[in-house]
């Protein structure tokens, strides 16, 4: 049998606490070098989107699954998920499936948990103003996650569509328990922030680096594409870099790649990888004056780590539908 988990049921079992902590374990089990995660496949639909497919293993035997996801902006549009998902997780014994996983709820939690874990290494702890660039699941997600680790006061936000932007900064007091507002020009949004989150499907630039406040951190989560980025030079320059991984990172994000490409930064200007500062071994803050950013282009062993979580919280619960497929 397998067992059939919706959004629903990710939700009810995976509270933001459990999965930030998921994603530590995972990390450092991928610093001890006993996880395999092949750099993800990436096929494009001309005029569409991208589909990626993402498998991975955790530990020597512990876990194994893969993600189809993909990213299809103009999904919006019509109101349906711009970054469809799902998720195969398999008995690493046998082979066999176990579980089919909404993936589309399960890349919004592990990736807002993952931000997090990063910011909490690498942020100041006193951070009260996140300053959003982004209305939809992902940037709300990303509020709740961080909620958890900060005494978040308020919430700044810019979105391309004011609309949708305002619609965001209403819920938010609802969904994350946190007073947002919505900014007018992008310079309201890093020129007031401790905390900084880009999750948008941009392809260049949403501030100037100038604005930011020393002290910020900064997290990019949107581009994942050696072209696109969110972040400019300025901001990447001015700042201490921590990478998802080094191997994802140095070859898909553009808010490296570009910079490297116009000769403002060298591949040392990137610092460390997370599963090195979870495990204590680079630490990056060193000020409070600092100014930090964590880019994330999306790793396969957070969405098995998650997906594992879930899947064991379901057995324990008796959540989910079990389908037979033989």
């Amino acid at each position: 049998m397998v067992l059939l988990l919706t959004r629903e049921d990710l939700e009810a079992l995976l509270p933001y606490p459990e999965v930030i902590g998921a994603m530590a374990e995972a990390f450092r089990v991928l610093g001890r070098g006993e996880c395999l995660v092949p750099l993800r496949t990436v096929l494009e639909v001309p005029g569409r989107g991208t589909i990626l497919v993402m498998p991975a293993r955790l530990g020597r035997a512990e876990g194994v699954g893969t993600k189809v996801v993909g990213v299809f902006p103009g999904n919006r549009a019509s109101g349906l998920p711009v970054v469809p998902a799902l998720y195969l997780l398999s008995d690493p014994e046998t082979g066999l499936p176990q579980a089919l996983v909404d993936g589309t709820a399960l890349t919004r939690l592990r990736t807002a948990a993952t931000s997090a874990l990063a910011a909490g290494h690498l942020a100041r702890p006193d951070s009260r103003t996140l300053g959003l660039f982004g209305a939809g699941a992902q940037a709300v997600a990303h509020v709740e996650a961080f909620r958890t680790l900060f005494p978040l006061e308020r919430v700044i936000l810019k979105g391309r569509d004011p609309r949708r932007a305002a619609a965001c900064a209403e819920a938010l007091p609802r969904l994350a328990g946190v007073a947002a507002s919505v900014a007018t020009d992008p310079a309201e949004v890093v020129r007031e922030a401790d905390l900084v989150v880009t999750a948008t499907t941009a392809g260049s630039p949403l501030f100037d680096g100038h604005d930011l406040k020393p002290g910020t951190h900064v997290t990019a989560v949107g581009a994942f594409t050696p072209e696109t980025r969110e972040l400019d030079t300025v901001t990447i320059r001015r700042a201490k870099v921590v990478v998802d991984t080094y191997q994802g990172g140095l070859a898909e994000a553009g808010d490296l790649l570009i910079p490297m490409a116009e000769g403002a930064i060298g591949r040392d200007h990137v610092l460390a990888e997370l599963a090195e500062v979870v495990a204590g071994a680079n630490p990056i803050r060193t000020s409070p004056e600092d100014v930090t950013v964590f880019k994330s282009v999306g790793f396969a062993l957070e969405d098995l780590a998650a997906a594992r979580l879930a899947y064991r919280k379901a057995r324990a619960a008796g959540r989910g539908i079990p389908v037979a497929l033989h």
